[in-house]
């Protein structure tokens, strides 16, 4: 029984050769032998998110491919990243990237600071907590941790108000924040760091 279809006349120089063509990749644009289409479907089984048409698949070589994949990826987390930094402002920190093995960026995250409640100065807490909400909320496809953010933001924005109207109430009736304090002692939040994670 003749294994694989080889012809059984090839010597072993001509093996190599016979062998080659069979794995060659055909010029860029031509249609790419099967073994090659096999190879650039998996590398986009594995990255969902490449805007691929069928043409690329059966034209383009796998590291053509792999140069598309690098930069959708690229382009769809850097947007996403980008706004949540554009509105995070003085409470964001830098955009930090992920890559996986073969050099996609897989994963970008933005640190958002959310200040401590303060009694003293409740206003300024709402500012900031707008702010925040507003930041995790930005890109038009929030994650579940962005949301998760929000969430935490809102919840605060709504004690800061109530701390708001209550330092008013104090004021009001002739005491001051030292005062509204000292009497009150209302409970505070320290700062913490939160960081949204987004999964490309």
């Amino acid at each position: 029984m003749q294994s694989l279809g080889i012809p059984k006349h090839l010597t072993n120089q001509n093996r190599d050769q016979y062998f080659g063509r069979m794995h060659a990749q055909a010029p860029e644009g031509q249609v790419q032998p099967k073994h090659v289409q096999n190879e650039v479907k998996s590398l986009l089984a594995h990255y969902p998110g490449c805007q691929c048409g069928a043409h690329d698949v059966t034209t383009m070589t796998p590291d053509r491919i792999l140069e598309k994949i690098k930069a959708d990826s690229y382009a769809h987390i850097i947007a996403h990243e980008q706004a949540h930094a554009s509105a995070a402002g003085h409470l964001g920190g830098a955009i930090a990237l992920e890559t996986d093995s073969n050099g996609v960026v897989v994963a970008g995250h933005v640190p958002i600071t959310i200040p401590g409640l303060s009694p003293a100065n409740p206003e300024s807490n709402i500012d900031d907590y707008n702010t925040v909400r507003a930041a995790a909320l930005a890109p038009g496809d929030p994650s579940s941790a962005d949301k998760s953010i929000a969430s935490t933001a809102s919840a605060l924005l709504g004690m800061a108000q109530v701390l708001m109207q209550n330092k008013q109430n104090a004021l009001n009736i002739g005491l001051t924040v030292d005062q509204y304090i000292q009497a009150g002692k209302p409970k505070t939040i320290p700062d913490k760091d939160l960081t949204p994670i987004v999964i490309a």
